[in-house]
């Protein structure tokens, strides 16, 4: 009998560990997922030609860029493409958990 307590005792321990386990890990899902929203996304398209882009004075691709961001507002820069009208800067707030999507046309001069 006091064998059979001592190992009721024992079982419900380890569940008890497996939970609080179980509760951290929920927890750590949680501060990931939670970290992960304070960010959001900056997508910048050119159009019809391939034309350099930069986010705050930093190149970061052509044509077709997608970039994960602190929330803030950034200043998107195109590069000059030859026969082409450069679009002009502009000021883009990025929010957590969502997409600012940005498509520009260059111009034939």
């Amino acid at each position: 009998m006091q064998g059979e307590r001592k190992k009721k005792r024992k079982n419900k321990t380890t569940r008890q560990l497996k939970l609080k386990s179980i509760i951290a890990d929920d927890h750590w899902q949680f501060y990931k997922e939670e970290n992960r929203m304070a960010k959001g996304f900056l997508h910048v398209i050119t159009s019809p030609v391939s034309g350099d882009i930069m986010i705050n004075g930093e190149y970061r691709g052509t044509k077709d860029v997608n970039i994960e961001l602190e929330q803030g507002t950034y200043t998107v820069s195109f590069g000059m493409v030859s026969g082409y009208i450069t679009p002009a800067q502009m000021s883009i707030t990025v929010n957590p958990g969502f997409v600012a999507l940005v498509t520009v046309e260059y111009m034939r001069q």
